[in-house]
């Protein structure tokens, strides 16, 4: 996928157009590929660091937390679970924190913390 040019000319033209992008897991590695974490703090799978210490030498890997800012309009987030986490950041940001405890409840999801 990263040395696919379709997939990166897709991405790329999307979050060109996006309010807010995301990326869960090891989709940093896309984000990554196109210059989007270049001296930027980021966060991925604890699998992938390695590979993205290669691939954005001059990223700012956060082992420590589960999700960032990236930039403005840009997030990235760690494993699968952290990115429910970051969703609920986003959730909690576009719509309030009430909108945000109430789809937690509502999906019985004991992680989130208002």
């Amino acid at each position: 996928m990263l040395e696919d040019n379709a997939t990166l000319d897709w991405v790329n033209n999307t979050i060109e157009k996006t309010e807010i992008t995301i990326s869960i897991c090891s989709g940093a590695r896309l984000l990554g590929k196109l210059g989007y974490l270049d001296g930027k703090p980021y966060c991925t799978h604890a699998g992938v660091y390695n590979y993205m210490s290669k691939l954005v030498p001059s990223g700012k890997p956060q082992y420590e937390k589960r999700f960032v800012q990236s930039a403005p309009s840009l997030y990235t987030s760690g494993g699968i679970s952290a990115g429910i986490d970051l969703s609920f950041h986003i959730v909690r940001k576009l719509q309030g924190k009430d909108v945000a405890k109430a789809t937690a409840m509502y999906m019985e999801y004991k992680g989130y913390k208002s």
